[in-house]
């Protein structure tokens, strides 16, 4: 077994609460374009997933890392060093029940597999040498009470602040590069990084900046 083998899934209850049946996941159209991406986002494309199989109730796939972008070449050291040793599947649910008391997803198309720092699913990590459209995230869902309270808290404003006052702030945020592009933009400019890959260190500077700043100081 390629010591690039995942368990993207398996039956465990995950951090939703829910169960998503492997015999139920259609990977028909996934197999066409089996890509992997960091983290779920969009535009960081860091390998492609080979020999995807059912194993039971486990979903299975063998990691080949694109080597020839930055993001890639980062990703893949971190995994084959032990530092990432997690997937997460994202799907598109097409039938779920209860079952048992458990949210259970009986049916589901695969759209892409992830690799990520804390899986949905506990046990979707690397095999050490061992063996309407809703989709499944990273992030845990929580219920927003109060959209402009919720807003206050977020940009730490006072609590009687206006909506103006936050629309304006809001404002002020789009209008001014994050943190992130920054230090991205710094590194470009000092020759650390190649601006072709712009985008792919600005996502890995937002999702991971310990990686971002030991990539650039190595």
């Amino acid at each position: 077994m390629s010591k690039n083998s995942f368990i993207v899934s398996d039956e465990t209850k995950n951090c939703f609460g829910m169960v998503v049946k492997t015999d139920g996941i259609n990977t028909e159209s996934f197999i066409k374009n089996p890509v992997m991406l960091y983290m779920h986002e969009r535009k960081t494309v860091v390998g492609r997933w080979e020999n995807l199989r059912k194993d039971g109730s486990k979903l299975i796939a063998d990691a080949v890392f694109d080597d020839t972008t930055e993001l890639g070449k980062s990703v893949k050291a971190q995994v084959e060093k032990g530092f990432l040793r997690s997937a997460s599947i994202g799907i598109e649910i097409i039938d779920e029940q209860e079952i048992n008391g458990v949210r259970t997803v009986t049916k589901s198309i695969l759209s892409e597999i992830s690799i990520v720092d804390i899986p949905a699913n506990k046990n979707a990590l690397k095999l050490c040498n061992l063996g309407g459209n809703k989709y499944l995230k990273l992030e845990v869902p929580r219920k927003i009470k109060s959209l402009h309270d919720e807003l206050i808290s977020l940009l730490q404003l006072d609590k009687k602040a206006t909506d103006e006052e936050i629309i304006n702030i809001i404002q002020d945020l789009l209008n001014l590069p994050d943190k992130a592009t920054n230090e991205v933009e710094n590194a470009i400019s000092n020759g650390l990084i190649s601006s072709e890959d712009r985008y792919n260190f600005i996502t890995m500077a937002r999702l991971s900046p310990t990686v971002f700043s030991s990539y650039i100081t190595s």
